[in-house]
């Protein structure tokens, strides 16, 4: 069973158990506490989808990259994870469509918030307004960012539900540096973070 299937399964399972002995609950009790019962189901439901989050992450660590350029192996929903040449994890991208998104990186500055930043913060260059609409590099700086692209290595990782919650968890724990950083870990909203002593992060194996 793939992650994509244990994702689904578990969530389908976790509702099916823990729901119907909610209901139970409110069905056979009738002094009033139920409310705490349906708070603890809810709590454990939520661990469980945390910790599924995680194995996602886990596992989209220990996928093999590519070196940037090469064909997608993947097709459908997912993640990318954008290695640069030190193997430092810089960018971690959710998407519906892994092959589109990819090229679209590949290609489109305008479109593309990882072409955007590498030029920007990786190599000091201003956008500017695009004759197609949107902001771009100039033709040198377009060919700049290619070329550091070409640098990188990618890896795909497939996702059927779940992939943004993934997506934030990985960039909460890795904060690479062309993502921005938006708090905490899906369903810890309430919790405070401490940005790691580490500048960049490596994928392990």
């Amino acid at each position: 069973m793939n992650t994509d299937e244990l994702l689904e399964y578990c969530a389908a399972e976790c509702l099916t158990m823990n729901l119907s002995s909610f209901w139970r609950h409110i069905e056979g009790d009738q002094t009033g506490h139920y409310q705490n019962r349906a708070s603890d189901i809810w709590q454990r439901m939520m661990l469980t989808h945390r910790q599924l989050i995680e194995e996602g992450g886990s596992q989209a660590l220990h996928v093999d990259p590519v070196r940037w350029g090469g064909a997608s192996w993947v097709s459908g929903p997912g993640i990318l994870i954008v290695q640069d040449r030190h193997d430092d994890v810089v960018f971690v991208d959710s998407t519906a469509d892994i092959p589109a998104q990819y090229i679209m990186h590949a290609r489109r500055t305008q479109l593309s918030t990882l072409r955007q930043r590498i030029g920007e913060r990786f190599l000091n260059m201003p956008l500017r307004p695009a004759a197609t609409g949107g902001q771009a590099f100039t033709e040198s700086g377009e060919l700049e960012v290619s070329s550091f692209l070409r640098s990188c290595r990618v890896s795909f990782f497939p996702v059927q539900i779940g992939r943004a919650e993934v997506c934030e968890d990985l960039i909460e724990r890795l904060r690479p540096e062309l993502n921005d950083f938006t708090g905490a870990r899906p369903f810890e909203r309430r919790r405070e973070f401490h940005r790691p002593t580490h500048r960049k992060h490596r994928i392990w194996g």
